[in-house]
């Protein structure tokens, strides 16, 4: 039931993020926002350029460093997920260190995500951070095309 949570909570995030991208990238015509929950449709819609000829995710940055109601309510998401995360962490006996090493990693990146400011080298190192997370991207193997955390929580028992 608390992974089950968990699963639940991430994809609530996911959704809520996707949202406010589509928001902060002027891209509200977007029919289907469950759609972007795909790693390679997401990565192909904010690749591209909206209406007004920005590439989506250069057009999110930018609205982020100039919007502080919605770099909030990111946060805000990411608060909540944490939260379970911690929660889940605490009440399930995780007999895989790897899972259990990982969700305490993503755990502690989101704490420093927290303490996001509107200037640019925060909001860089925020988009950063975020991009793998819907796009599947990692360094060693590029992009990938399942979702590492949902994996991850898979994994757990």
């Amino acid at each position: 039931m608390v992974l089950e949570t968990l699963k639940s909570q991430y994809t609530e995030f996911k959704l809520s993020c996707i949202d406010t991208f589509l928001i902060l990238s002027d891209s509200q015509e977007y029919k289907n926002r469950e759609e972007l929950l795909n790693l390679s449709e997401f990565r192909r819609y904010f690749k591209n350029n909206n209406k007004r000829g920005e590439n989506r995710w250069d057009a999110i940055a930018n609205s982020l460093q100039s919007n502080e109601f919605y770099l909030k309510e990111i946060i805000y998401y990411l608060r909540m997920l944490n939260e379970e995360i911690r929660y889940t962490r605490n009440v399930v006996n995780l007999n895989d260190p790897e899972v259990f090493d990982f969700l305490n990693r993503l755990s502690q990146a989101i704490v420093r995500m927290e303490s996001t400011e509107r200037e640019y080298d925060d909001i860089k190192s925020f988009c950063s951070f975020l991009w793998p997370m819907f796009t599947g991207w990692n360094w060693v193997e590029g992009y990938r095309e399942s979702d590492l955390i949902k994996d991850m929580i898979g994994r757990a028992k």
